[in-house]
């Protein structure tokens, strides 16, 4: 991204504001789930096979700790998935509300975007660089 230049980058950051609490909600999940996940598998793998008694107990503690630990996981998953929802359609936005692009060039991008949604942000990028340039008028 240190590349780019201002007026993308200015852009780029106007995008992120409302998404700064997904991706922090994203992040803890994602960073919560691994040890839930290690801890229980670690033990579950220790009682069964390294240790000639079995508590029950024991078995169903670390099985839960490791459902939570997948359910973080999932959710990280899901934040992730809202995240590039919240994106899309604010670049749809942005992209449509554009008063220095023509019609068509508005209606090609958002075309594009709609067509390919894994390029969104290439061409974005490429619809802003228009834009600056003065082609879009």
């Amino acid at each position: 991204m240190n590349d780019l230049p201002k007026f993308i980058k200015k852009e780029i950051e106007k995008m992120q504001e409302p998404l700064m609490p997904l991706f922090r909600k994203a992040s803890k999940y994602g960073f919560w789930s691994l040890p839930f996940i290690l801890f229980s598998f670690l033990n579950l793998i220790s009682l069964l096979f390294f240790t000639s008694e079995r508590n029950l107990g024991e078995i169903i503690f670390f099985a839960a700790a490791g459902a939570f630990g997948m359910a973080l996981l999932r959710e990280s998953k899901l934040q992730k998935k809202q995240i590039q929802v919240v994106i899309y359609h604010y670049i749809l936005q942005r992209i449509a509300q554009s008063q220095l692009a023509s019609e068509a060039l508005k209606k090609k991008y958002m075309t594009r975007i709609k067509r390919q949604p894994a390029m969104t942000i290439r061409f974005f990028i490429g619809f802003l660089e228009e834009e600056h340039r003065g082609q879009g008028s």
